[in-house]
């Protein structure tokens, strides 16, 4: 009787593209199930993010670097500042453009970011300031624990800095 003994170095490269097979099943069958689940709806999505929302602060620092924003509603943003930072913001009135595809400008003044004193402006995709400035009336921030956005959902924002000539809101 003849016994083989077969070489675990030679066997293991033969298995190896299995494996990876076998892996990468099993990640697209679990996209695919992520993906099939139902989508918010838009009154949905801004109560879900008031809801992993804190209470309201006057200011919030920026560091030089905005990772991007996302609309909620024609009243409110998600802006997000690093990869754990991100700020409910809401307007003291209807932000008309937020739903085109833009990017925004935030003023701010040395670096703050101030609720009843700074504004938002759509910058239309195709240059040129859109609408009207959307002052901010307040800032909440949120746990991103409980909300994650995609960085692909997110759109483009910039810092200005606050026209010193502006009348100041009241308080």
């Amino acid at each position: 009787m003849s016994v083989t003994h077969r070489n675990p170095r030679r066997l293991a490269p033969r298995n190896l593209p299995l494996k990876h097979l076998l892996i990468a099943l099993i990640a697209s069958q679990l996209v695919a199930a992520c993906a099939s689940s139902p989508q918010m709806t838009r009154e949905e999505r801004i109560e879900w993010y008031r809801a992993n929302a804190g209470e309201p602060v006057r200011s919030f620092f920026y560091s030089g670097h905005l990772r991007g924003w996302t609309a909620l509603d024609d009243r409110s943003i998600a802006l997000w500042t690093r990869g754990n930072e991100a700020f409910l913001i809401e307007f003291v009135s209807r932000c008309p453009d937020l739903a085109l595809p833009a990017t925004i400008t935030i003023s701010h003044q040395i670096g703050r970011v101030n609720a009843g004193f700074d504004s938002v402006t759509v910058r239309r995709a195709g240059g040129g300031i859109g609408g009207m400035r959307c002052r901010i009336e307040t800032i909440r921030p949120i746990n991103t624990r409980g909300v994650e956005e995609a960085e692909s959902d997110l759109k483009e924002a910039e810092l200005v800095e606050r026209d010193p000539s502006e009348p100041e809101a009241r308080r």
